[in-house]
């Protein structure tokens, strides 16, 4: 059974794993990073059930109720917001402690490895500086706020966004059309997921919708009303602010060539008449802005402050009084 043949986007990452695979030449740990939704736990998986077939001839079994005992998967508790010591030592120190039952390997695979508490990675360090020789960790990581020291200690793997042509390619293999997959593949920010997410049901649809009350909010609310407004982004933001990005885009566009057909959203026009008096230049300006804001969803910076500073930037180039 071939685990990884449904990851999509990430050939040079797959390859290098099956090599690593083939030659059994593995380091003791791996660090899996790269923007959320592109494929990394998914990869991990494939990395992880690979190996353990590879020499346990019954692992499927196993497998497909995720209840192999040479596997055991770290995530944040139901309810936590962070991995916390008391998991790395005892999830991970007592269970490496104990030798393989049916493999060569006991495998762990830490589930957003950036949620490691402090302690919880000193922990983690301890068990990278000797760890058992059968020992395969892998930490799956959407940003880049791993401690160095634990980052030197593993073998880095990074993977990247699918371009939009990509995403748009799968989608339309999947039988979705032109309009459909060209909106869905700009919107999904190289994540498959997202584009899959966004392609089931009224999601595109209803995503449209509150970026434009967005948009609305911003114009009319006065400075407490944009707080407000930016209070009320949840955990979709960055899809969220990315739609809203488009539309600004599909406006300016259309400014600019008076033509319909290079809108990735044609209702976009319907704002022109809501939003009088738009600054174009300011615009302009705001999207390139924007673009640059958003690489900061994956950093340590408050979210909050950030959705703050985005939504002031709209308003400065669509509220001109």
């Amino acid at each position: 059974m071939d685990y990884f043949s449904n990851i999509e986007g990430q050939e040079r990452v797959v390859e290098y794993l099956k090599k690593v695979i083939s030659t059994d030449e593995f380091n003791h740990a791996y660090l899996f990073w790269g923007t959320a939704g592109i494929g990394k736990m998914q990869t991990a998986l494939a990395f992880a059930y690979t190996t353990i077939a590879a020499s346990d001839n019954e692992a499927y079994i196993y497998l497909n109720q995720m209840i192999h005992p040479d596997l055991k998967i770290i995530q944040k508790l139901e309810g936590k917001t962070r991995i916390s010591r008391e998991q790395i030592i005892k999830d991970i120190e007592q269970w490496l402690a104990v030798k393989p039952y049916r493999t060569k390997h006991r495998i762990v695979i830490v589930r957003d490895a950036h949620l490691m508490t402090p302690e919880a990675a000193n922990a983690l360090l301890k068990t990278l500086e000797e760890p058992p020789v059968y020992t395969i960790i892998i930490l799956v990581a959407d940003n880049n706020n791993i401690l160095e020291t634990i980052v030197s200690r593993c073998s880095v793997i990074g993977f990247s966004p699918a371009t939009t042509r990509h995403v748009k390619q799968f989608l339309l293999h999947r039988g979705y059309d032109e309009q459909q997959a060209t909106s869905i593949a700009l919107l999904a920010q190289g994540s498959i997921a997202n584009a899959l997410k966004l392609a089931e049901g009224e999601e595109l649809k209803e995503l449209w919708n509150r970026a434009v009350n967005i948009l609305q909010a911003i114009y009319t609310g006065e400075i407490e009303k944009v707080i407000e407004t930016a209070e009320k982004l949840d955990d979709d933001s960055e899809l969220l602010i990315t739609t809203v990005e488009t539309i600004l885009r599909d406006i300016l566009v259309y400014e600019e060539t008076k033509e319909k057909k290079h809108l990735y959203f044609p209702d976009s026009l319907d704002l022109v008449n809501v939003l009088k008096n738009i600054n174009y230049s300011k615009l302009k300006q705001a999207i390139i802005d924007i673009s640059s804001m958003k690489k900061y969803y994956n950093s340590n910076l408050n979210t909050l402050v950030l959705n703050i500073n985005i939504c002031f930037k709209i308003r400065d180039a669509i509220k001109t009084s």
